[in-house]
């Protein structure tokens, strides 16, 4: 798949929740061979610090205009200076880079969403892709935050005809606890899903491939970790086969998670 570098215009940059930001750029290229679970390699000035470029997954694409969206949690310099951008300015961008959200099997009829935080992004546009396709199912979306004030767009989940299920840690919205205890309590009060889709910190993923292994699920979990090239040469952003192996623990070697990911496949039966 083709790689582009483009200088993208910045359409909107605005604060859409507590220490959250969505930004809509333009950059044609890109946005014409990127899917959902993708992502791009932004360089936020032209100067030397900060001097590595910044990973950010698409969540919406529009190929007819050329555009895409992400959304970004400012925690450090670099989404510092991104969020201080305004419509007008440029960035110049590296991508689409990775592996992205493939379709579910054919039998899944009951499909889950797990979000946590900033990993609500990359659903928006997997979201669009399912409902292109349109395939018969029912989907269920579990979003936790750490607080209510750091939710975004739930209400574009609920006029898509998904079931919403929020949870909080602080317990201002939504099930009190974290989002992997209203899976697992979920599971025990009704089934299981056909087929699952996750997004979100180390931790979580964690306790969601146990609870995958556990009910022998199969789904797609989309990785997030710290990057540096984006391209698979600094070998930074790799993660231990033996996260997905189980109990045993018997797989030796590394994924780069840019390259070999960020989205991969869990217990897949073809």
């Amino acid at each position: 798949m083709p790689i582009f570098q483009e200088k993208a215009r910045i359409l909107k940059n605005q604060r859409v929740a507590q220490g959250v930001w969505e930004m809509r750029l333009q950059a044609p290229q890109i946005a014409s061979a990127a899917y959902p679970g993708q992502f791009a390699m932004f360089r936020v000035r032209d100067e030397l610090s900060p001097l590595l470029r910044r990973p950010f997954s698409f969540s919406r694409l529009n190929t007819a205009d050329g555009t895409f969206d992400i959304l970004y949690k400012v925690v450090g310099q670099g989404t510092r200076i991104m969020s201080a951008l305004s419509a007008g300015d440029y960035l110049d961008i590296l991508g689409p880079l990775g592996r992205g959200f493939r379709l579910p099997p054919k039998h899944a009829r009951e499909i889950w969403f797990l979000a946590g935080g900033i990993g609500i992004a990359p659903f928006f546009g997997l979201l669009d892709m399912l409902r292109q396709h349109e395939i018969g199912f029912n989907i269920t979306l579990f979003y936790g935050a750490a607080t209510g004030e750091e939710l975004v767009r739930c209400e574009f989940f609920e006029q898509n005809n998904c079931t919403v299920n929020i949870c909080t840690d602080d317990g201002t919205c939504g099930f009190h606890g974290f989002i992997t205890d209203s899976v697992e309590r979920t599971c025990t009060l009704t089934s299981v899903p056909d087929y699952f889709y996750s997004c979100g910190p180390h931790p979580m993923q964690q306790r969601v491939m146990e609870w995958a292994k556990c009910n022998n699920l199969q789904g797609q979990m989309s990785m997030e970790t710290m990057m540096a090239c984006g391209v698979g040469v600094c070998l930074g952003c790799s993660i231990s086969k033996n996260f997905f192996a189980g109990e045993q623990k018997i797989e030796t070697g590394y994924l780069r998670v840019c390259r070999e990911g960020p989205v991969f496949t869990i217990g897949d039966r073809t």
